[in-house]
C-alpha cells in the first residue's frame, strides 16, 4: 500500500444506535464490550467519538478489538483519544496492546485528574511517560511503533515527547481500551472517548525517474 496504511477505522463508520458493532474497518476484528457498572456511547460532538463510561466503584469498562494480522515489525499503531473525568486519584483511562490470549504487552494510562504525566507498563515494569499531557476534554494522538520483536517507541504527537522500551517478543494481536475506578465512587461517569485508530508502515519512497 503506497500510503502505508494496513488498517484504518474511525468513529464516522459507526451508527449511534449500534455503538461499537458497526463497520469493523479493514484490518480489524469486531469490538467486544464489557461495561458492567458503566456503558458505551457515541458522543454528539462535531467529530463523532466513541465513549466508555463507568460510575461504579471498583469497576471497569472495556472495549477490546483484535487485529486481523499481528502488528508487524516496522509498523505503527496510532490512536486518537480524549481522556476526560479523571476526578479521583484512583481513576484510570488508557489502553493495552495485547497478545492473542488478551495478556497486556504494553499499557499506557492516565491516573488522577491533576496528573500531567502518563504512565506505562512493558516487559521491564512500570514507568512514567514524562511530558505526555493529560488534556481534559481535548483529543490527543499517540503512536506506538514496533521497531523489533522486543523493542518499541511510543510518542505523544501533541507534545512531541517520546520514549523507547522493551517487549517480551510475543506478537501484538489486539488492543483494549479501559476506564477503571478505584474504591471511591467517581462523581462523573462520562469520561473516556476515542475517535480513530490505524495500523501503518512507513510509505515506500518512489525510485527517482
Amino acid at each position: 500500500n503506497t500510503n502505508g496504511f494496513l488498517a484504518q477505522d474511525a468513529a464516522t463508520n459507526y451508527n449511534a444506535t449500534l455503538g461499537f458493532t458497526g463497520n469493523q474497518g479493514f484490518g480489524f476484528g469486531p469490538w467486544l464490550l464489557s461495561t458492567i457498572g458503566g456503558g458505551a456511547y457515541i458522543s454528539g460532538d462535531a467529530t463523532p467519538l466513541f465513549g466508555l463510561w463507568n460510575s461504579t466503584s471498583n469497576s471497569i469498562s472495556t472495549a477490546t478489538r483484535s487485529f486481523n494480522l499481528p502488528l508487524p515489525v516496522g509498523a505503527s499503531f496510532s490512536v486518537k483519544l480524549e481522556m476526560t473525568s479523571l476526578d479521583t486519584a484512583a481513576n484510570q483511562n488508557g489502553f493495552d496492546l495485547q497478545d492473542a490470549s488478551g495478556n497486556p504487552l504494553f499499557s499506557y494510562w492516565h491516573q488522577g485528574g491533576d496528573n500531567a504525566n502518563g504512565h506505562y507498563l512493558d516487559a521491564t515494569g512500570t514507568g512514567t511517560a514524562t511530558g505526555f499531557a493529560f488534556d481534559y476534554g481535548i483529543a490527543d494522538s499517540f503512536k506506538f511503533t514496533l521497531t523489533s520483536i522486543t523493542n518499541y517507541t511510543f510518542a505523544d504527537l501533541a507534545t512531541g515527547k517520546s520514549f523507547s522500551g522493551k517487549l517480551s517478543g510475543s506478537a501484538i494481536n489486539g488492543v483494549m481500551f479501559f476506564r477503571t475506578n478505584g474504591a471511591a465512587t467517581p462523581s462523573n461517569g462520562q469520561d473516556f472517548k476515542f475517535s480513530n485508530l490505524a495500523i501503518a508502515i512507513a510509505p515506500s519512497t518512489p525510485n527517482p525517474a
